[in-house]
C-alpha cells in the first residue's frame, strides 16, 4: 500500500516501484485533486504497482529506455536498460491501466560512438492498431 499525504483537496500518494536491486528505494506517485488523477512512474522497470495506482487516471507519465538492437549485447547498455522500462512494457502498462492520456518521459535513448540513439518513433511498440492506448497517447515537446 502506498503512503499518502493530504492538504485540502490535494492528495499525493507515493508507492514503491522497481528500479533494480541496487537502487532502492524507488517511488512512483499518484496525485489526486478534485476528481482528477495524474500518475508519474518514477525510474522503474515494468512494475505492477504502476498498473494498480494508474487505473483510470487522467494522465500517466511513464519513463522509458531503449537502444538499437546492435547495442543490446553490450554489458553497460544491458545494465542501463535492465533498470528501466522498455517502450513495449510501457505500452503494456498503458493498455492495462487505461489512462485517458499516456506520455513517455525521462527518455533514456542509448547510443555509442558509432551507433546513433533511436528516436521515439523507432520505439518498436508494435503495430499501433494493436495497442488500445495508442489513440490516447500524445507526443509532446518542451520547445528546446
Amino acid at each position: 500500500m502506498g503512503r499518502s499525504t493530504r492538504t485540502g483537496d490535494l492528495r499525493v500518494t507515493a508507492f514503491t516501484v522497481d528500479h533494480g536491486d541496487a537502487i532502492k528505494p524507488a517511488y512512483g506517485y499518484r496525485i489526486d485533486y478534485r476528481g482528477r488523477a495524474a500518475v508519474v512512474s518514477g525510474d522503474t522497470r515494468y512494475n505492477e504497482n504502476i498498473v494498480r495506482y494508474a487505473q483510470g487516471a487522467d494522465l500517466l507519465i511513464h519513463e522509458v529506455a531503449m537502444a538499437r538492437k546492435a547495442l543490446l549485447g553490450e554489458p553497460h547498455i544491458q545494465r542501463i536498460v535492465s533498470h528501466h522500462t522498455t517502450p513495449q512494457e510501457a505500452g503494456l502498462v498503458f493498455t492495462r491501466a487505461k489512462p485517458k492520456l499516456a506520455v513517455f518521459t525521462h527518455l533514456v535513448l542509448l547510443a555509442s560512438e558509432t551507433i546513433s540513439a533511436p528516436s521515439v518513433e523507432q520505439s518498436h511498440c508494435g503495430d499501433p492498431r494493436d495497442l488500445q492506448w495508442a489513440s490516447r497517447g500524445r507526443r509532446g515537446s518542451d520547445g528546446l
